[in-house]
């Protein structure tokens, strides 16, 4: 199984108290005190009800500040990190033990910024796996920014999205990647793959993509992890920890 490295892991701990919440408990703590002596000293019901009020809000108050947080994550990031976690099984499980893969990788380079899904390097080359998690029918012109996306809903409504064309995106990472390295002393060849991990997407494309840029679709894993096997860049282990190193 291959290595694998997560960048930009997300922040799993529990979440801080916000400090409004923590003041008004405090607060209320404090007032059901204070109305606990008054009580004692001067027997007033009036203390009392005041104090077990007050008593019954800190407690109601503490209860809902242990309430898990409300997930508010959209709906197309949660099906797209879905993808890339099929995505990590398959190259982890599938490629051998000499090969890494960094995910979630962060390039800032000469006044540009990209996201790269997954690197994987190995042997036989550089591979960027960008990963599209999309339901319906893709339609996409290899040389066209936009793809079409056919899908219907729970109601039998057809609905039309666009969404960039990866074979571009995928163009745009290699090169953004490649001068990154080589600002570092690194030189290299890179390759890119779009992989779609829905089982039930249906591909149309128009075109051809670029020689260096591969796509391959829910049931061609096997292909996928061929393409990355019969890389011919030929990397000595320096070069690789060097990648390595530089990335994650």
């Amino acid at each position: 199984m291959a290595k694998i490295i997560h960048n930009n892991e997300p922040d799993v701990s529990e979440p801080k108290k916000n400090i409004v919440d923590t003041i008004i408990e405090f607060v209320l703590f404090l007032a059901a005190g204070v109305s606990g002596v008054v009580f004692y000293f001067t027997r007033s019901p009036i203390a009392l009800i005041i104090g077990g009020g007050l008593a019954l809000s800190f407690f109601v108050a503490l209860l809902l500040s242990d309430r898990p947080t409300r997930n508010n994550t959209p709906p197309e990031k949660v099906y797209g990190n879905i993808g890339e976690k099929k995505a990590e099984f398959v190259l982890g499980k599938y490629l051998p033990d000499e090969f890494t893969i960094i995910q979630n990788v962060s390039i800032i380079f000469d006044g540009e910024r990209c996201e790269i899904d997954n690197l994987v390097i190995g042997k036989t080359g550089v591979f960027i796996v960008e990963v599209k998690n999309l339901k319906g029918s893709i339609v996409g012109d290899c040389d066209e920014k936009v793809w079409k996306q056919y899908k219907i809903d729970q109601y039998g409504k057809e609905h039309i999205d666009e969404n960039k064309n990866p074979v571009m995106q995928v163009s745009r990472q290699i090169r953004i990647l490649k001068d990154y390295l080589k600002a570092n002393g690194v030189s290299t060849y890179i390759r890119g793959a779009v992989y779609f991990t829905d089982k039930d997407m249906k591909l149309r494309l128009i075109g051809e993509p670029k020689k260096d840029i591969h796509i391959f679709t829910f049931n061609q894993k096997k292909e996928l992890i061929s393409y990355i096997l019969n890389g011919d860049a030929d990397l000595y282990d320096k070069k690789i920890q060097k990648i390595i190193s530089i990335l994650k």
